[in-house]
């Protein structure tokens, strides 16, 4: 499935652990853009991550809706 994302929306998750780390390489690597929600940056943050939004998923996300 992640071959072809066109995005993905990743949130409370330091994408740390494996297999579920790769997920974001592998969509970050065919070209898929991210927007992560964390509270701290990540290593995929100034890497892979398209739109970083800072904050807890509990606070972000509703926002983020509210928007679309």
């Amino acid at each position: 499935a992640v071959g072809w994302a066109r995005a993905g929306l990743w949130w409370g998750w330091t994408g740390e652990v494996d297999p579920g780390a790769m997920v974001r390489e592998v969509a970050g690597g065919n070209g898929a853009g991210s927007i992560e929600v964390n509270p701290e940056r990540t290593r995929f943050t100034d890497s892979i991550t398209a739109h970083y939004l800072e904050g807890k998923a509990g606070d972000v996300l509703p926002r983020l809706v509210a928007l679309i």
